[in-house]
């Protein structure tokens, strides 16, 4: 007898399997008895959305049932939420997610008639479902690229990301964010097939290239950006004062140093799979330990900076970018002579651990062209020889352009 009623049991999960294909008919399933209420009710409460209009005061309405005593019997079952930007932030936050222990995805829709949501809305939202595994963003709009990133970063157990229609995002800028690189690689997986023009820090860039044995695949990239930190601590320490081959730049008071971020560039920028790239832009910029400088490098510091084993990649570039035709450096002309000329010395005397030259204040300082010029027919002679893509220095603040020829 109790294998029949074993048989008879898995029949009926057999034959509801093909009756709940929507929640109306599990709804409608879970009313016909005991035996098929205890089969439907998992089904009923393993996905809940509350996108409709009504859905802010269902969800309400949710939350109170969480705050009560007793935990709901359904809470068990719950695995995906849905939300959308009519819910409250406060509402949010009274959200008791311990009684949730199955929830683990997450999805937030956003109705176009709508304000975009505030960072308060995403703040609660990434404080009260921090531990879930799964998200997807339909359509969502971010006031700023920084509210976006930090809250997919706030997922630390975040394994797949949805952005809706990634069509749409055909430009990606991540500058300043080094951290979690996992997390930001989740988001360029979901991406890069649509990426039209990339800009993010060279640290990252490596770090995400030595995820993966290929390399990155950006299949439609055209423009790629890579901003490329100048440790100051070792601009001051002079290391790396030796000669090599295949440069010209003298030794002495102003050294030829190896950064490490640029020799990393060398061995991942070959790795990259981007067959439609056309344009790669590296904007130096000051960096410490402690804290990032605004800052663009001056002409004069990148002279000061060897990029042996760089210009060997950059000239071997046209076989993994078989379309790339620019490369440029964007940095600033010079260091900024003080408006005060008595103030010239103290000045000096301030950044003189920095050991980056002010301008002197009188006498013919050479053009940008002409230190342009100098500095891809020294640091760059391999790719300057090779000829297949043109050089080009941008003066980022007079918004000026000095080809390699000039």
């Amino acid at each position: 007898m109790d294998s029949e009623i074993a048989l008879y049991s898995d029949l009926q999960e057999l034959i509801l399997q093909f009756l709940l294909g929507d929640f109306s008919s599990a709804l409608k399933c879970c009313l016909v008895c005991k035996d098929w209420q205890r089969f439907c009710r998992p089904r009923i409460f393993t996905a809940l959305d509350f996108t409709s209009r009504q859905g802010k005061e269902r969800f309400r309405g949710f939350v109170e049932l969480l705050e009560a005593p007793v935990t709901p019997t359904f809470a068990p079952y719950v695995e995906c939420i849905a939300l959308d930007d009519r819910a409250e932030p406060q509402d949010i936050e009274a959200l008791d997610s311990s009684k949730l222990a199955k929830l683990h995805s997450l999805s937030i829709k956003s109705d176009a008639e709508e304000l975009v949501p505030s960072s308060y809305y995403f703040k609660s939202i990434s404080k009260r479902f921090s531990r879930i595994t799964h998200l997807d963003m339909t359509g969502v709009a971010f006031i700023m690229r920084r509210t976006f990133l930090d809250f997919i970063c706030s997922f630390s157990e975040l394994q797949t990301l949805a952005l809706g229609d990634p069509s749409t995002l055909q430009t990606l800028r991540l500058l300043g964010v080094v951290m979690q690189p996992d997390l930001i690689r989740t988001l360029m997986e979901c991406a890069s097939p649509y990426l039209e023009e990339l800009e993010l820090d060279a640290r990252l860039f490596s770090v995400l290239n030595g995820l993966e044995s290929s390399g990155v695949s950006l299949p439609r990239l055209k423009t790629l950006k890579l901003g490329i930190p100048i440790p100051i601590d070792q601009m001051a320490s002079g290391e790396g004062d030796v000669q090599v081959e295949g440069d010209s730049r003298p030794t002495g008071d102003s050294p030829v140093i190896d950064i490490p971020t640029i020799a990393s560039l060398s061995k991942e920028l070959p790795r990259t799979e981007a067959p439609q790239l056309q344009e790669l832009v590296f904007s130096p910029f000051i960096s410490s330990e402690t804290d990032d400088f605004g800052s663009i490098c001056s002409l004069e510091t990148l002279n000061r900076i060897r990029f042996t084993e760089f210009d060997k990649a950059l000239s071997q570039l046209h076989h993994p970018f078989p379309n790339l035709h620019t490369v440029s450096f964007s940095c600033e002309e010079r260091v900024p002579t003080p408006p005060n000329p008595k103030s010239l010395q103290s000045l000096q005397d301030d950044i003189r651990p920095c050991r980056i030259p002010l301008p002197e204040p009188c006498g013919d300082a050479p053009s940008f062209e002409a230190m342009a010029s100098t500095f891809w027919a020294t640091a760059f002679p391999r790719t300057l020889a090779q000829g297949s893509v043109t050089l080009q220095v941008l003066n980022a603040s007079q918004d000026a352009t000095v080809n390699a020829s000039t």
